[in-house]
């Protein structure tokens, strides 16, 4: 009996960390074994990754280093990290694995200070540690994990602020929102909604909105004195993405209004499964009725209208992992939910049927986004990138074409090893339809520009359109250029390239 008492104390002095503990270890659990069975074959993350690799292998000014499309934060923290540890196929992914891992004992106190139940926070970041888009992308070295860290830590500090008034948790979430924020640009609308709830206190409001904002304004300024215009980053955003639209109707691929309409609820149910999506958006309800949590439901339904009227203007592109901010939103209305339904039962019988609920809805989207992210990398593009770097000298420049898809390009660059100066980036340029293209004028004074030594081609690529090329053993002459067939693998060919001019004098 004494024993038994003495459990029972130690387990409600300590059972809520042991508890969280536990659920973070079955998270890192999850997370790592997927990291040791996956690649990342993901485009941007290497091209995160490369542009990471340029600024640490060449010597060069910022210029060359600014990049208005992509937020600054993610980046750094990738040149910092491969900075202490150089592994360019290793570390970023760690990365991305310490903060996906890292935010769920934050998630654990944000909702347990918003819905102010034990319960409901502890299935919550149960479901997160389980939540299948949020583990995938834990291993991939992409700005969304990263970005979802700061900001539930951000929310997390002001939500303890509200209940202890301390200062140091307000201006910890100010300097957390600002990272979020240049980790990816939706967290810039939470700066202002933040503010408003402050309006009762203006000095805390004016020192939060203060510390927020200064990454903000200092990216806003870089962008004006490299690129001329301080909302370039914005600018520069809402000009790719309608390309990106066009590249995918290019592929025959009918996106119409009701496509765009409905394709950021398709992605939630996909990815968090049917019964949690129903759940999650019957519990946004439900709090909407009952005046509780109404400013999360409130914040949940603005960031969803925001991403469909952004898609619907072509401003937003189709990514899923864009939508793991909604997810992480919708998952404590989903328990919120599934308890309020159950309220009846013996609380054993409650907390077996919500992880039988969650296994259900879980295991299927696991599925879902395993098979449709790009976690495996195709043996072709390993094959080539190996080539490459067997073959390539340093003072060697590749041009490169897509093979009908875009998304092996930046990976098989990274694959390679290769200093990522040592890649020309093709001249692309719009066409009145507004597809992306290449000229056949502009490609050769590129050619001759950048003294390119070779020319990884597919058939069913851009250069196709005016560059016929086919293995074989005597070399192609095009436009005062010689083509040497040296490899082919998959869709793609390997041609060492040679001005006709030099090649006589050689003979």
């Amino acid at each position: 009996m004494i024993l038994k008492m003495r459990i029972k104390g130690f387990l409600d002095k300590y059972g809520e960390i042991i508890g969280l503990i536990l659920i973070t270890l079955v998270a890192g659990a999850m997370r790592g074994a997927v990291f040791s069975a996956t690649d990342d074959f993901h485009g941007i993350s290497a091209g995160r990754v490369l542009q990471a690799e340029l600024f640490l292998r060449n010597k060069y000014d910022f210029y060359n280093f600014y990049n208005s499309v992509f937020p600054p934060a993610h980046l750094s923290i990738i040149i910092l990290a491969l900075k202490i540890f150089h592994f360019p196929l290793i570390t970023p992914r760690i990365t991305s694995l310490f903060f996906g891992v890292l935010t769920i004992p934050f998630f654990y106190y944000y909702i347990k200070n918003i819905f102010e139940s034990r319960k409901v926070a502890f299935f919550s970041v149960l479901a997160l540690a389980l939540y299948p888009l949020h583990v995938v992308y834990s291993v991939i070295a992409t700005s969304e994990t990263t970005f979802n860290f700061f900001l539930i830590a951000a929310l997390c500090c002001f939500a303890v602020f509200f209940k202890r008034k301390n200062n140091i948790f307000l201006m910890s979430s100010a300097v957390l929102i600002s990272f979020a924020s240049l980790s990816r640009y939706e967290g810039l609308i939470l700066i202002p909604l933040m503010a408003v709830l402050l309006r009762k206190d203006f000095r805390a409001m004016f020192g939060f909105l203060l510390l927020s904002t200064i990454l903000p304004f200092l990216w806003m300024y870089i962008n004006y004195k490299y690129g001329g215009y301080a909302f370039k980053f914005l600018t520069d955003n809402n000009f790719i993405v309608p390309l990106q639209f066009n590249w995918i109707r290019s592929l025959g691929v009918d996106i119409d209004f009701v496509f765009k309409l409905l394709f950021w609820p398709r992605v939630l149910m996909d990815t968090l499964g049917v019964p949690v999506f129903v759940l999650g958006m019957c519990g946004i309800t439900y709090a909407l009725i009952k005046r509780q949590s109404i400013k999360v439901a409130v914040l949940f339904l603005l960031f969803l209208a925001i991403f469909i009227c952004g898609t619907i203007q072509e401003k937003l592109y189709l990514q899923r992992r864009y939508g793991i901010m909604l997810g992480i939103m919708l998952l404590p209305f989903s328990i919120y939910m599934a308890l309020t339904l159950t309220k009846k039962l013996k609380p054993r019988m409650q907390n077996i049927i919500i992880v039988i609920l969650l296994l259900l809805s879980f295991v299927p989207a696991f599925t879902f986004c395993i098979e449709e992210d790009v976690l495996y990398t195709p043996y072709f593009a390993k094959k080539v990138a190996k080539y490459l770097k067997d073959n390539m000298k340093d003072d060697d420049f590749i041009i490169m074409d897509h093979c009908g898809d875009e998304k092996f390009r930046e990976p098989i660059k990274l694959l390679s090893g290769i200093n990522p100066v040592q890649f020309v980036l093709p001249p692309f340029i719009i066409d009145k339809y507004g597809m992306m293209g290449i000229d056949e004028n502009r490609f050769f004074d590129f050619m001759n520009k950048y003294d390119v030594t070779y020319i990884l081609y597919s058939p069913k690529g851009d250069f196709s359109k005016f560059l016929v090329l086919k293995p074989a053993k005597a070399p192609a002459l095009i436009n005062g250029y010689y083509f040497y067939f040296k490899y082919i693998n998959g869709p793609y060919q390997l041609y060492q390239v040679k001005k006709e001019h030099n090649e006589n004098k050689n003979l």
